[in-house]
């Protein structure tokens, strides 16, 4: 029960570090979530984010780290976007 209330409050510390940008920060924060389910989320908005700001590496490395293939494909699909829409 604890670990569903530590995971959901770093979830949104990781959502307030992205919307401030600090990717690596938001990206040590999730990689504190202890279940990978839960981690999706989180890493799914840093690799937009990266992928936004042009770190197309960053992005796909972040991804990466997504266990969950569904999670994986949309941020995926998220950092397609993000980059369509640079050029």
């Amino acid at each position: 029960e604890i670990a569903r209330f530590r995971n959901g409050a770093l979830t949104r510390i990781a959502k307030a570090q992205v919307r401030s940008g600090d990717h690596g920060g938001a990206l040590a924060t999730a990689g504190k979530i202890e279940r990978p389910y839960n981690r999706g989320w989180p890493l799914r908005l840093i690799a937009s984010a990266q992928a936004r700001s042009g770190d197309r590496g960053g992005a796909l490395a972040t991804a990466g780290k997504i266990e969950r293939a569904s999670d994986k494909a949309l941020a995926l699909a998220d950092i397609a976007a993000a980059l369509a829409g640079r050029q």
